[in-house]
């Protein structure tokens, strides 16, 4: 039979864990916390962050285009392939978004298998921009788990000019 001396010592030993083992999650969740505003997905801003950055264009009287996109028939590939496929798709997607903007051009997560992009230094070429995007991602292949998965997608665009009704 163990003393009360042993006894005291398992007990600091198991309070000690749990302190650190909720210090531990406590870090992590506020670290995680920091990236509220980030599709966990494709690590994108997002559709809050899209609102909040259209507000602040609007005050600022400048002018910007924006673009709704979405990946075409996404449901079958989630279908098909699987989520974690789906997803690989979705992230690839927004990366390759991402990467084709221009410096002050911005995209975003809008939900599900939507983006939006705010175009605010395109001056006119926004529309060319979203174009040839669309068809570079329609000529490419994605792969997961040796499948080769293949999208479309598509895109309404509009522009705010802050001289114009």
């Amino acid at each position: 039979m163990p003393n009360s001396t042993s006894i005291i010592w398992l007990l600091i030993s198991v309070v000690a864990a749990v302190i650190c083992f909720c210090l531990g999650r406590r870090s992590a969740n506020i670290q995680a916390g920091s990236n509220d505003n980030l599709d966990s997905i494709t690590g994108l801003p997002l559709r809050d962050v899209f609102e909040q950055t259209l507000d602040g264009l609007i005050k600022s009287s400048s002018d910007f285009s924006i673009a709704l996109i979405d990946v075409d028939h996404f449901k079958g590939v989630n279908d098909e392939h699987g989520h974690l496929a789906g997803d690989m798709v979705l992230r690839e997607v927004g990366l390759d978004l991402e990467t084709q903007l221009q410096s002050g051009s911005s995209a975003f997560r809008w939900g599900g298998d939507e983006f939006a992009v705010i175009f605010t230094n395109s001056r006119g070429d926004a529309t060319e921009i979203l174009n040839a995007w669309i068809q570079r991602i329609a000529l490419r292949s994605f792969t997961a788990d040796a499948v080769s998965i293949s999208v479309t997608c598509s895109a309404g665009i509009t522009s705010w000019i802050q001289a114009e009704d």
